[in-house]
């Protein structure tokens, strides 16, 4: 199956702002197959897209680089290239933390590596912030931690836990949290899932990431206009192909055009779509037996 959430290339393979790319036409009975954001930008007006991340962003750089366009660590910093999280893993020595980096100074994280834990360090909840970027593998949080949703501008974020059990079987202590897991060296962060109905979200809005949901940067696209993925949307809606909205709307002739999620046990059935007049229906966000414990309901207003 291809879910939007399975297209994200970036080291989630993500940072979350790694941008999504567009899926084929899916199976009505599982819009998370179709609904994606565009990586060429093709869906958007606009020349540049900032706000913020969960690990990494083009554009975004790792450390110091060297001449042959690779990257130098910090002086004094890191260890022999080899730790890990879960147990069994090779530990660092007291007084460091395993952390994902970009080694090559390009814009995924690719490996694992101890990292001086700071002196007074942030704890998990409390804001944080990256030193020298977000992939260099240096941040304020404590040990067990990292520095996640980060400002591309100022830095900061939100210290959030590293998952436990195991590399195959990735866990989270509090059931409120999933863990966040995309490609190689992908970061294996709990974060706090959110209902996408009800997009309580004391700051940007309830968005997919792989199976499930959880709160991050929202734009200000309304119902039919061109977006460049779901950060460029209001809160309530998503960034999906444009053949799933009417035509008629600015997006038309784009990409990827924002549409709205939508309950479809609600008795409002398709009248919670804006374009139902033109043919919309709420669909299903999950394939049968697919969603998480919470997110049952959750749909998407597209064409059939």
């Amino acid at each position: 199956m291809i879910r939007t959430n399975d297209l994200v290339p970036t080291g989630l393979r993500v940072g979350l702002l790694a941008t999504m790319l567009v899926g084929c036409p899916a199976d009505p009975t599982s819009l998370g197959e179709l609904v994606g954001s565009s990586s060429d930008g093709e869906g958007s007006t606009d020349d540049e897209l900032t706000g913020t991340i969960s690990g990494t962003s083009a554009g975004s750089t790792a450390s110091e680089s060297t001449e042959d366009g690779g990257t130098a660590l910090p002086p004094d910093v890191g260890g022999d290239g080899s730790c890990g999280i879960f147990p069994g893993d090779p530990q660092c020595p007291p007084g460091e933390k395993c952390m994902p980096w970009s080694s090559n100074g390009d814009t995924n994280w690719d490996a694992w590596n101890c990292f001086p834990v700071v002196e007074e360090p942030d704890a998990v909840g409390e804001p944080c912030e990256v030193i020298d970027g977000p992939l260099v593998g240096l941040d304020s949080c404590e040990a067990g931690a990292m520095c996640w949703d980060v400002d591309l501008e100022t830095l900061v974020g939100t210290c959030q836990p590293f998952c436990e059990g195991s590399e195959l079987e990735p866990t989270c202590a509090d059931t409120a949290r999933f863990c966040a897991i995309g490609g190689d060296a992908s970061p294996y962060v709990c974060v706090e899932w959110c209902d996408p109905l009800a997009q309580e979200c004391a700051v940007g809005a309830c968005l997919p990431y792989y199976d499930w949901w959880y709160c991050q940067p929202s734009g200000d696209g309304a119902y039919g206009d061109p977006c460049l993925n779901d950060y460029s949307c209001l809160p309530g809606l998503l960034c999906t192909q444009s053949s799933a909205v009417p035509p008629g709307l600015p997006c038309e002739g784009m990409t990827s055009c924002c549409t709205e999620i939508c309950d479809p046990s609600d008795p409002l059935g398709d009248a919670q779509c804006t374009g139902a007049g033109e043919g919309q229906t709420c669909q299903p966000w999950y394939g049968p037996g697919e969603a998480p414990a919470g997110l049952e309901n959750v749909g998407v207003c597209a064409l059939p």
